[in-house]
């Protein structure tokens, strides 16, 4: 019951982080985005965004399942986040990167 309260809580708090993130997009504040973004990452999953992108999308759930011990849930956590990065790349024009990262989103949650 422990951890499914504190899984619950950290999800709660990973959305009302994303709803922040995606309200300082929408107004254009990028760099706050992009720092909040960052500091997510490690807050959730202490490692840096750089730490993801260097490990090959087709092998990122394995590796950091078997060599990292992540759960379904830090896979969900960082799902999310890509999927937030993905949003911001897109706001600022990136449209390349922001495909990539919604592909290693799509890759990871199937």
């Amino acid at each position: 019951m422990y951890q499914k309260d504190f899984i619950l809580r950290m999800i709660e708090m990973l959305a009302e982080l994303i709803a922040g993130i995606l309200g300082l997009i929408r107004k254009g504040e990028f760099p706050k985005a992009a720092k909040a973004l960052e500091n997510a990452y490690y807050d959730f999953l202490k490692e840096d965004a750089a730490f993801f992108r260097r490990i090959p999308a087709e092998k990122l759930t394995d590796e950091l399942i078997g060599e990292h011990n992540y759960t379904n849930s830090h896979l969900e956590i960082l799902a999310e986040l890509f999927h937030t990065e993905a949003e911001l790349l897109y706001a600022q024009g990136k449209l390349a990167d922001s495909k990539v990262n919604h592909f290693v989103t799509a890759v990871d949650t199937v």
